[in-house]
């Protein structure tokens, strides 16, 4: 996959797996990638240690939770900061509540 000049969006990209295919991204030679995930202060130091090692306007964080509306918000905000997006990861953990089923609901 060549990902040289392209831009990215990494959900789950503030640590862990995300974090890490975010760096590889731009080690690769990316345009850019958004960082979105839900926690600030993570998000926010990985923002602040791409730009310092890849160059301002590398990587930009998005505090957003997935599960809602904020997430297409992302996609709009990478492509008005990026001006396109290619690569899309979903990297996250979902949390959800399963709704019982009862015996009417099975017929």
């Amino acid at each position: 996959m060549k990902v040289e000049g392209k831009v990215a969006l990494v959900t789950g990209g503030a640590r862990g797996i995300g974090k890490g295919v975010c760096e590889l991204l731009l080690e690769k030679g990316a345009k850019g990638v958004t960082i979105v995930d839900y926690n600030k202060a993570n998000g926010e130091e990985t923002e602040a240690a791409f730009s310092k090692k890849y160059g301002t306007g590398k990587a930009t964080f998005l505090q957003t939770d997935v599960t809602t509306d904020q997430l297409e918000d992302a996609f709009k905000k990478t492509k008005d900061v990026y001006g396109r997006l290619e690569y899309l990861v979903m990297n996250n953990a979902g949390i959800g509540q399963m709704n019982k089923c009862s015996a009417h609901d099975q017929h």
